[in-house]
């Protein structure tokens, strides 16, 4: 039975792929998008595969804990619908008829709370409401959840498409087949629906860019909403970019990198000030406390991959002084050196493709016809995000987890900056 059901909306999304048109773009055939599903699907599978032969304790092998956790809220649907639909909608969830079925649950709660959202809610409520559909078994997730991916990834290559002439199959690649891309974006896991709002922002946050209109503009403040409560730190890193990003294109270029520098200083400045008005909103402390988890968590694990981070103290300065090993080690790491599986064999290689893409992009750097303004934002999001991982993360397996969301926004940086046809005329002319 879940096979039958498991292909059955396979037919159906792939018939939405062919008369939805959101899937007809320059570029790339209708074709080649349902290429591109059935590959995420695949993955999806072949993951799963992975996690049930590799990480054989399904409360924390991840594509699992969501789904399962899922039952217990879902069921609650059939003996208490009441109590579902205020577990679904987070209503009175402290209350002493609630907390019994969060209780059930290996991971509504985490071993280390914050006042930062726990983001684990989202993807079991997301799961719960899938169930209706699925009737419970795990493909039909596995299968929604790559298309609603799909959908977020299609958005970022028609954000970036008229941006990038004649580079069309560079687009491509950079958005869809990275490994990173491929393997966590294609699984029942919270890098899909990151996917999925983060694409449904940059598209439309471009459109009320050039053009303001209220349908586009909904949109981004309602993916803006979820991923406040998606991954916050996805959030904070790219506000400051877009508020600049839409100050120069309403302003022009004139000034650009003061524009740039004065909303970073003032994004700073809020972070830095808010916690006299919500003291529980100490930024650097906050930071300070996650890492410091996080440190704790992956001792407590065991995990294999632990690398040299800078301790961070609950203030700016400290944030400041250890922002820069931060990046690198978020770029560089795994390398080749600290190659101890399979996964962080693939890894070390992506991360030295990445370098040697960057190299190739200093020597065949295109001068004329940049677009600076969208340059820039793509720069300063993928070094917000790149330092806030590297500044908590400790472990270098799930740094390559935490940046895939940035790693399309820096191959198409990489693009916009590279002279196609310096390296075509290298080519022929060796």
């Amino acid at each position: 039975m879940g096979i039958i059901l498991t292909i059955g909306y396979i037919l159906i999304f792939i018939r939405i792929i062919y008369k939805w048109k959101y899937f007809r773009i320059y570029g790339l055939s209708q074709r080649a998008i349902l290429i591109l599903f059935l590959l995420k699907v695949f993955v999806g599978f072949a993951l799963a595969l992975v996690y049930t032969h590799y990480y054989t304790d399904r409360s924390t092998a991840d594509i699992y804990r969501y789904f399962d956790d899922s039952k217990i809220m879902f069921d609650t649907f059939h003996t208490n619908p009441g109590h579902f639909f205020q577990m679904l909608f987070g209503i009175n969830d402290n209350s002493k008829e609630i907390v019994p079925y969060y209780m059930q649950m290996n991971n509504w709660y985490r071993q280390y709370e914050s006042v930062i959202y726990n983001d684990n809610h989202i993807i079991i409520r997301i799961n719960a409401v899938m169930r209706f559909f699925s009737f419970g078994y795990y493909g039909v997730h596995n299968v929604f959840m790559n298309f609603i991916s799909l959908i977020g990834l299609i958005s970022i290559y028609k954000a970036f498409v008229k941006k990038l002439r004649d580079k069309e199959k560079m687009l491509v690649f950079a958005v869809f087949l990275l490994p990173s891309v491929i393997f966590w974006g294609s699984g029942v896991l919270k890098e899909g629906l990151l996917f999925f709002f983060i694409g449904i922002f940059i598209y439309n946050f471009f459109r009320i860019a050039e053009i303001f209109s209220a349908k586009p503009a909904i949109l981004v403040f309602i993916s803006l909403f979820f991923l406040l409560f998606l991954k916050i730190y996805i959030l904070a890193a790219i506000l400051p970019g877009a508020i600049a990003y839409y100050w120069v294109s309403r302003s022009g270029d004139r000034k650009i990198f003061l524009k740039y520098l004065m909303t970073i200083m003032l994004f700073i400045t809020f972070l830095v000030s808010i916690k006299f008005v919500f003291p529980q909103l100490d930024f650097a402390r906050i930071l300070a406390t996650k890492q410091e988890n996080f440190i704790n968590l992956s001792k407590h694990m065991h995990s294999g991959s632990i690398i040299q981070v800078g301790i961070l103290q609950p203030d700016i300065l400290s944030i400041i002084k250890n922002s820069p090993h931060a990046f690198f080690n978020t770029l560089l790491m795994p390398d080749i050196f600290q190659i101890n599986s399979i996964f962080t064999l693939l890894a070390a290689f992506e991360n030295l493709f990445v370098i040697i893409l960057i190299l190739v992009s200093l020597i065949y750097f295109q001068k004329n016809n940049l677009n600076l303004n969208l340059l820039i934002f793509l720069l300063l999001f993928v070094t917000i995000l790149f330092v806030l991982i590297g500044l908590v993360t400790p472990v270098a397996g799930a740094i390559v987890r935490y940046k895939t969301p940035a790693l399309p926004f820096l191959l198409i940086a990489i693009i916009m900056i590279t002279d196609k046809s310096k390296i075509i005329s290298k080519i022929n002319y060796n």
